[in-house]
């Protein structure tokens, strides 16, 4: 407000303003055997704090602006901050992952890229969203044992080849071809054995 960013058409009104905070690095923390009870405990306590001194209603959810990936990592590196170490080594670029999960850009199992913290299930008010990128919708009982498997659902995306990607294309981090990614009704592309409800 004090930079003029404000426009001055509209009246700023505290109390009928909200706040965002956007949380992202889940990988990353998870990596660095972080303690998510901790986490939801320190960001409830943050919450708290802002909703005090800004006097206004602060809503928490997960970030899922990679380019604001890049900059805390770019900024983790230069500061030489501790979380530096929980990032990719050069030459790739130091770049935390959005939201919660792994990278959706990355072919990784389906349970890691629906990665959602229990702990946090409580503290968010908006639910993570997963991107799945499968090569074609899987069947519904094959959704359905994968919801059996995680511990707090988010709000999942799933991502055939005919669906346009989401987002804008970044040259440093590009989607992996779709038939990298694995398949939850085909054995044949590696994928873990508890997807498959039937072999419960």
């Amino acid at each position: 407000m004090t930079e003029g960013g404000w426009p001055a058409a509209l009246p700023f009104q505290r109390k009928r303003c909200g706040w965002r905070v956007g949380i992202l690095g889940g990988t990353e923390f998870q990596g660095a055997s972080g303690n998510w009870e901790a986490a939801a405990e320190g960001l409830k306590d943050l919450v708290d704090i802002l909703e005090t001194r800004l006097k206004s209603s602060i809503q928490v959810g997960p970030c899922q602006d990679s380019e604001m990936a890049q900059l805390l990592g770019l900024q983790a590196m230069r500061e030489g901050l501790p979380w530096r170490n929980s990032l990719a080594l050069p030459p790739a670029p130091p770049s935390f992952t959005p939201g919660l999960g792994t990278d959706a850009r990355i072919p990784s199992p389906l349970e890691s890229r629906a990665a959602f913290p229990l702990p946090l299930k409580d503290g968010l008010q908006h639910p993570p969203i997963a991107l799945l990128r499968v090569p074609a919708v899987p069947s519904e009982g094959t959704a359905e044992a994968l919801l059996a498997r995680l511990g707090a659902v988010p709000a999942l995306r799933w991502l055939p080849p005919e669906l346009s990607l989401p987002g804008p294309f970044d040259p440093e981090h590009p989607w992996a071809p779709v038939g990298d990614f694995p398949f939850p009704s085909d054995p044949s592309a590696g994928v873990q054995l508890g997807l498959f409800g039937e072999w419960e």
